[in-house]
């Protein structure tokens, strides 16, 4: 399962992820219409992406099916109320409405985390010139936020609170 922004929702992407049997959630594309929630047929467009071949274009399947899910986020503090999904998690059962709006909820925490690593951490300019100095500086990172992270985990369950709700 492939959890995304809005970027990557387009016809070629997704039939990309399909071809490989990945699943994919993303938010509806600005530019794509949602008419109401429920499965859309999206067909291929007579143009390939300019990241694509065209003949790689053709290769692809001349339509596929996608979940519309619409959900409202009612919590203050956030810009956008009306939040519309596009996935290909096609079982309502496994994948009722709620946990696809939950399962997206997840991803803003990410965003969350990979802004803690580039702007507390400092990360958002590496420092090294070789990809082995690359490599170890990222895990270093990486240790030193996990480290913080497990810090936050613990003072959580020591206060009763969620671990989001700790800074």
């Amino acid at each position: 399962l492939l959890l995304g922004d809005r970027a990557y929702c387009s016809f070629a992407h997704i039939a990309l992820l399909n071809l490989r049997g990945v699943f994919a959630c993303f938010r509806l594309h600005q530019r794509r219409k949602a008419q109401s929630p429920g499965m859309q047929r999206w067909r291929r467009g007579p143009k390939a992406p300019a990241w694509l071949s065209s003949q790689q274009w053709l290769a692809l399947p001349q339509w596929l099916d996608v979940r519309i899910v619409c959900y409202t986020i009612a919590q203050r503090g956030f810009r956008t109320r009306q939040v519309i999904i596009a996935t290909t998690l096609f079982d309502t059962v496994a994948w009722p409405d709620a946990k696809i709006a939950e399962l997206y909820g997840h991803r803003w925490r990410i965003e969350t985390c990979f802004d803690d690593l580039k702007t507390t951490l400092k990360m958002n300019v590496l420092k090294c010139k070789t990809l082995d100095g690359v490599m170890r500086e990222l895990a270093a990172y990486l240790l030193v936020y996990n480290l913080v992270r497990l810090a936050m985990l613990q003072a959580a369950l020591r206060q009763g609170q969620s671990v989001w709700r700790i800074s």
